[in-house]
């Protein structure tokens, strides 16, 4: 089961770590200073059965346990030589648009519909403003509000599903 809420205000991750994983739909509490946490205030916090997983602009870290183990943190590195990945990769995605060749592309098409079925997935948690919980289908458990915003009603020609 994955779970996922909008990691959105109550100075969540701005100088310091939380101590154990947030309650499901609401940011990490502010509990003091750690080595380089990341700031959660805008970006998406995912729960799992054996922990959670925090992850903004400034990189993912993954947590275990209740006492909130630290276990993988990456980030990006920024003012190196090709240290800005999200504008290399962006870069790579126009080009190999412009060309048409999507075998151009560094990263295949599979990886980034998954990559922006979590973003839209993370989106409709923050509009619905509560704890979503994905199941096959996919729909949301019990709850059909979250569940049509998976689609549209209508779509403009010649895009319809």
């Amino acid at each position: 089961m994955v779970t996922a809420g909008p990691a959105v205000g109550r100075g969540a991750g701005r100088g310091a770590a939380p101590a154990a994983a947030p309650p499901a739909g609401t940011a990490p509490a502010v509990v003091g200073p750690a080595s380089n946490p990341l700031n959660v205030a805008v970006g998406n916090l995912f729960y799992g059965t054996e922990g959670w997983a925090a992850m903004s602009d400034q990189g993912f870290q993954a947590y275990k346990g209740e006492s909130s183990e630290l276990l993988m943190e990456e980030r990006p590195e920024r003012g190196q030589p090709g240290g800005d990945a999200t504008a290399a990769h962006m870069e790579n995605f126009l080009s190999a648009v412009r060309s048409r060749n999507e075998k151009e592309l560094h990263d295949p098409l599979s990886n980034a519909v998954l990559s922006a079925s979590l973003c839209h997935l993370a989106n409709i948690s923050y509009r619905a403003g509560r704890k979503l919980t994905l199941e096959a289908g996919p729909k949301f458990t019990g709850d059909a509000e979250a569940t049509k915003m998976l689609t549209r009603d209508v779509y403009r020609k010649p895009y319809v599903v």
